[in-house]
C-alpha cells in the first residue's frame, strides 16, 4: 500500500485548500454587499460574468492539463519508472500504460502551482483597491481565484484517481483528506469571531495569515509527495508481471480497430490547432454520453448548488434565527462544527464504503438529507434548538456527499479508459468535464438565494433604505435588520427559513432519483477495474 508520506502529503493539500476556500464560501458575498457595499446591479452582473466563465473554465482547465495525455507519446519513452519496457512491442503492439511516473509528477507540481496562486488571489480579494469600480474588481476577483482553484481542485482531485487504481486505497486517501481538512475547518471558528463588518482590519490581517499558512502547507505537500510514482509500484507491478508471463493476456491497444482511429487522430491533432479542437470535443463527447457520467453529472449539479448555497446562506440563518438566543461565540462553534463534522463522518463514510460500496453510501446520504430537510420545513421556525441541531445536520449529509464524489468520479476515469480505449487515464479532464456542467451551481446558489431573498422579503439583504443602527457593534448581520420594522423582519425570516429547508429537500429528492440510474456498481465496477488494470478479455467484454 502507500507509505505514509503520499497519505501525508495528500492530507496538506487538503488541509491547505479548506483552510483558504472555506473563509472565501463564507464571507466574500457577505464582504462585497454588507462591507464594500457594492450595489445590487453591480453584484449580478458581477455574478452572471463569473457564471459564464465558470462554465467553461474547468473543461478548459482540464483539457491543458490532460494536454499530453490524450495521445500516446509519452509511450515510446523507454523507461516506465520501474525499470520494464514501454515503447512498442513486436508487429507494432504496445502496453497500455494507465498512469506514467512522470505524469503523475507533473500532476503533484500543477497542485503546487495552483496553490501558490491560490494563496496570492485570496489576499487580494479583502482588500478593494478598485474601490470606485467595485463590481469590475469583484468580477475580476472572482475570475482569478477561481482559475487557480480550479487549476489545483482538477489535478488534487485527479491524484485520487492517478496514485491508486485500488478503491480501498482511494477510500483511505479519501479519509486522510478528510482527517487534514477538520483542522483546517478551524478557520471558520477564527474567522467568524474575526468578522466584524464594520471594522475589517481584524478580518483582513486574518486572511492574510491564513493564506501565508495554507502557502506552507501547498508546499509541505507538494515537497511530500514528490517523486511518488502512485500504483505503478503496487497494483500495476503486478499486471504488468501477469503480461509477462501470459502473452496471451497482455493488453494490446493497437490491435483494436477503434482505437487505431483515435491513435491515427491524436497524431494528425499535433499538426493542426483545428484537429486538436475536433480531438477533445471527440473526448468529451465520447465522455458526456455515457449513461453513468450523464446521470452522475446531473446529481453533482445539484449537489454543487446545494452546498454553496449552505455556505453562502448559513451564516446569516444563524445569525437570523439564533440571535439572541446563544452567544456569538456559540454561533461561531457550532458553524465551525457544521464544516467540521461532515469530514469527521467521513472517517466512517470511508470505512463504510470499503464494506458496503460507494454506491449505497451515497444514496444513504442523499436520503438522510431528503428526510431532515422535509422534517424541519414541516416542524416550521418555532423552536431556535431545533433549528441550530438542523443547521449543523444538514452540512453533515450535504457536505458529506461532496467530499465522497470525488471516489465516484474515480470510478468514471476508469470506465472512461476502459470504454474509450485511453491511451492513457485523462483524470484531469473527466473531472473537469463533471465540473463542465456541474460547477456552475457555484454561481447559481448565491443569484438564485439572493433573488428570491430581494423579490419575497425587499430590504432583507440588499438594504433599500439607510440604517438607522451602527454597523460597528460586531453584529455580522446587524446592518442588514438596522432601520427595518419587525414585519418586514419577520417576514424575510420565513423567506429565509424556507430557502434552507425547501432547497436541500428539493436537491436531495431529485438526486435519489438520478442516483437510481447510475450503474457502475458491484460486478459491473469490479469488470471496469480489472480491465483498466489490462486484463485484455475483459476489456473487450465491457
Amino acid at each position: 500500500g502507500m507509505d505514509w508520506r503520499t497519505k501525508a502529503g495528500y492530507g496538506c493539500v487538503a488541509f491547505s485548500l479548506a483552510l483558504l476556500h472555506n473563509i472565501f464560501l463564507l464571507y466574500h458575498v457577505d464582504a462585497y454587499i454588507n462591507v464594500f457595499k457594492i450595489s445590487n446591479s453591480g453584484f449580478w452582473v458581477a455574478e452572471m460574468i463569473f457564471l459564464l466563465y465558470n462554465s467553461v473554465n474547468d473543461l478548459i482547465w482540464g483539457m491543458v492539463a490532460d494536454r499530453k495525455n490524450s495521445s500516446d507519446d509519452n509511450d515510446n519513452d523507454n523507461d516506465n519508472g520501474n525499470g520494464s519496457s514501454n515503447g512498442s512491442e513486436g508487429n507494432g503492439n504496445f502496453v497500455s500504460k494507465r498512469v506514467t511516473k512522470e505524469m503523475l509528477q507533473k500532476r503533484i507540481f500543477n497542485c503546487w502551482v495552483g496553490g501558490m496562486g491560490l494563496v496570492g488571489s485570496f489576499a487580494l480579494i479583502w482588500f478593494p483597491f478598485m474601490s470606485n469600480y467595485l463590481a469590475v474588481q469583484f468580477c475580476i476577483n472572482l475570475v482569478v481565484y477561481d482559475s487557480f482553484l480550479t487549476w489545483i481542485e482538477l489535478n488534487f482531485s485527479a491524484l485520487l484517481a492517478d496514485l491508486t487504481l485500488d478503491s480501498v486505497q482511494r477510500s483511505s486517501l479519501t479519509m486522510w483528506g478528510s482527517v487534514f481538512t477538520i483542522f483546517g475547518c478551524g478557520s471558520i471558528f477564527v474567522s467568524f469571531m474575526a468578522w466584524n463588518s464594520g471594522d475589517f482590519e481584524d478580518f483582513q490581517r486574518l486572511a492574510i495569515g491564513l493564506a501565508a499558512i495554507s502557502g506552507v502547507g501547498f508546499t509541505l505537500g507538494f515537497l511530500l509527495l514528490r517523486g511518488k510514482d502512485g500504483h505503478h509500484k503496487t497494483d500495476q507491478s503486478d499486471a504488468r508481471n501477469s503480461y509477462a508471463n501470459n502473452n496471451n493476456k497482455a493488453t494490446t491497444i493497437s490491435g483494436d480497430k477503434s482505437n487505431k482511429g483515435i491513435r491515427s487522430m491524436m497524431g494528425n491533432a499535433i499538426a493542426s490547432p483545428q484537429s486538436v479542437a475536433s480531438v477533445w470535443y471527440n473526448n468529451f463527447t465520447h465522455l458526456v454520453w455515457g449513461r453513468n457520467f450523464f446521470w452522475f453529472s446531473l446529481i453533482q449539479l445539484l449537489q454543487v448548488f446545494n452546498c454553496h448555497f449552505n455556505s453562502n446562506f448559513v451564516p446569516m440563518a444563524l445569525t437570523v434565527f439564533l440571535h439572541g438566543h446563544i452567544s456569538k461565540s456559540s454561533q461561531s462553534l457550532l458553524l465551525f462544527l457544521s464544516f467540521a463534522l461532515p469530514h469527521v463522518n467521513i472517517v466512517f463514510f470511508s470505512s463504510l464504503v470499503k464494506v458496503k460500496g460507494i454506491y449505497v453510501v451515497i444514496m444513504i446520504l442523499l436520503v438522510t438529507k431528503s428526510i431532515v430537510s422535509g422534517s424541519m420545513f414541516l416542524s416550521g421556525m418555532g423552536s431556535p434548538l431545533l433549528i441550530a441541531i438542523f443547521i449543523a445536520s444538514n452540512r453533515i449529509f450535504t457536505e458529506g456527499t461532496c467530499k465522497l464524489v470525488g471516489l465516484v468520479i474515480s470510478d468514471l476515469v476508469d470506465e472512461d479508459y476502459v470504454r474509450n480505449k485511453r491511451p492513457h487515464a485523462l483524470s484531469a479532464f473527466v473531472f473537469g468535464s463533471v465540473n463542465f456542467i456541474s460547477k456552475p451551481g457555484q454561481s447559481l446558489a448565491p443569484i438564485f438565494g439572493s433573488y428570491v431573498m430581494s423579490v419575497f422579503a425587499p430590504g432583507f439583504l440588499f438594504k433599500v433604505q439607510n440604517t438607522k443602527k451602527s454597523i460597528g457593534d460586531g453584529d455580522a448581520y446587524k446592518d442588514i435588520l438596522g432601520g427595518m420594522d419587525t414585519g418586514a423582519e419577520e417576514e424575510g425570516a420565513k423567506v429565509l427559513f424556507l430557502l434552507v429547508t425547501l432547497v436541500p429537500f428539493v436537491c436531495g429528492v431529485v438526486q435519489v432519483l438520478f442516483w437510481l440510474r447510475y450503474k457502475l456498481t458491484g460486478a459491473k465496477l469490479k469488470m471496469i477495474k480489472m480491465a483498466a488494470a489490462g486484463d485484455e478479455l475483459l476489456h473487450k467484454m465491457v
